[in-house]
């Protein structure tokens, strides 16, 4: 490190001494730094705060899986629930914590539109439900999903999951997942009332996933 001379006397600029400032990737605050000078005659000036680089952490995230295959023709409003086999596994492969969100893409052209509650299931109108709860959980069923009514019900808005929001009683393994750490997504389906028009068709449900930092 070295002293230069200042270019703007005027504004007490001085002298300048350029040093390297190291931090941590991992902090989750800003860094302060404050600078002090001393005189010859001893006397110590003390600077203002200085804020360093806010740190922005990288969200990332992977699957274990991108597709769930309910089978073969389904009976109106029968309820297809995934096993624990088919559960999709989410890791956090990123350096901070993340929440997540989900929501219905219709962009695929999808003749089925979701419903909101199950009092709206209707022709060609499905109801779709999720949940986040802890990898090692293999014990969910229907009965685990809308305790309280429609909290778990994937609408076009997206939704954030929170507490008994796609949880289980108070708490959602969808929100504060710290890197390395996975979460696993159970979904639920109601299929239609009816659905003449596209009777034997595939239809596709597309199913948005979007990370979300604190």
């Amino acid at each position: 490190m070295s002293l230069e001379k200042g270019d703007d006397p005027k504004k007490g600029l001085v002298f300048v001494r350029r040093m390297r400032l190291s931090y941590h990737i991992d902090s989750t605050n800003d860094l302060i730094y404050y600078f002090s000078t001393k005189t010859r005659d001893k006397r110590t000036a003390l600077s203002g705060q200085f804020s360093g680089p806010q740190i922005i952490p990288v969200l990332r995230f992977s699957l274990s899986r991108g597709e769930w295959n309910t089978g073969e023709e389904k009976e109106p409003m029968e309820v297809v629930t995934m096993t624990p086999k088919e559960r999709i596994l989410i890791k956090n492969t990123g350096d901070g914590v993340e929440n997540f969100a989900l929501a219905i893409d219709t962009t695929m052209g999808s003749l089925w539109l979701p419903a909101k509650k199950r009092t709206e299931i209707a022709e060609d109108r499905y109801l779709l439900s999720a949940l986040f709860t802890k990898p090692n959980e293999l014990g969910i069923s229907e009965q685990d999903f809308n305790e309280l009514g429609d909290e778990d019900v994937i609408t076009l808005d997206l939704k954030r999951a929170h507490g008994p929001v796609f949880g289980q009683g108070n708490i959602s393994y969808g929100e504060k997942l710290s890197p390395e750490e996975e979460t696993a997504l159970w979904l639920s389906l109601v299929m239609p009332s009816a659905s003449r028009k596209n009777c034997g068709k595939v239809e596709k449900i597309i199913i948005k996933v979007i990370c979300l930092g604190e």
